[in-house]
């Protein structure tokens, strides 16, 4: 049967790191700095304003760009499965992580979700044991925060994925760290926005880290506890590849203009 989740040790992906090293031949040898895993956009929550796999959304970002080919290749083996539950698709994902070295820190979800308490629990169960190996520590952002409990991700460094204000309070009030998605910054600084939310922009957007090994906000225990302390939410202007980002600040805005109407 074809994959429905995968993981590899070095990710290529940019974003996350890449270090490349001069060699004697002129060439450059390139070795990814964080694992990741990838996992069908059939566990993403339906509900979710990104997803069109599943849902009425559109914009999500691993629907662009190098991540895409991943996605399609798991999410056409996905639809041929009869009656797949959100359980299939962790387990699975729980098997690649555990057949990880355990060496770099692990980006969980490049793709795709956990939409159940349940999926959530045997993916943190696996990063736990990737996390053992070596201390390396995991992370991941989650569209799914209102229907799973934080308790249920155990130690991974887990991120509510939040659209509007009430998002934030929602998601903090359920014990999550907040990641909000936003039209564009206004500093590249921690700043209020206009809804009232404490946000601090990506470094790695903002040019301030080159990538997320190199700044480690999202995987540090302690940054992420003393964010949630103060209610901070790490900012990602909208972004995506091959016209995802348009769909995606399309679909932002739709959501911000309900918030608007709701709020007046």
């Amino acid at each position: 049967m074809s994959k429905i989740a995968t993981a590899i040790n070095n990710s290529m992906d940019y974003k996350l790191g890449v270090l490349e090293t001069p060699r004697d031949n002129g060439k450059t040898s390139k070795r990814g700095l964080c694992a990741a895993t990838y996992a069908t956009q059939y566990s993403c929550d339906p509900l979710c304003v990104f997803n069109e796999a599943t849902g009425q959304g559109e914009g999500c970002y691993s629907n662009g760009g190098p991540a895409s080919w991943t996605m399609k290749r798991l999410n056409n083996a996905a639809s041929a499965i009869v009656d797949l539950t959100s359980e299939q698709i962790a387990a699975d994902e729980a098997t690649e992580i555990r057949k990880l070295n355990g060496l770099q820190p692990l980006r969980l979800h490049v793709s795709g979700d956990c939409d159940t308490d349940e999926s959530a629990r045997m993916v943190s169960a696996a990063a736990a044991d990737y996390t053992a190996i070596a201390g390396f520590e995991s992370w991941t952002y989650t569209h799914s925060w209102s229907r799973v409990d934080r308790e249920s991700w155990g130690s991974v460094n887990v991120h509510a994925s939040c659209e509007t204000s009430q998002n934030v309070t929602d998601a903090n009030a359920k014990g999550y760290a907040t990641a909000k998605e936003v039209e564009h910054f206004e500093s590249d600084k921690l700043y209020e926005d206009a809804y009232g939310d404490l946000i601090l922009p990506c470094a790695q957007q903002t040019g301030r880290a080159a990538n997320c090994y190199e700044c480690g906000w999202c995987f540090n225990p302690k940054s992420v506890a003393r964010r949630i302390a103060r209610r901070i939410s790490i900012g990602f202007a909208v972004h995506g590849a091959g016209g995802q980002g348009a769909k995606a600040l399309a679909a932002l805005r739709s959501v911000l203009s309900i918030e608007m109407v709701v709020a007046a």
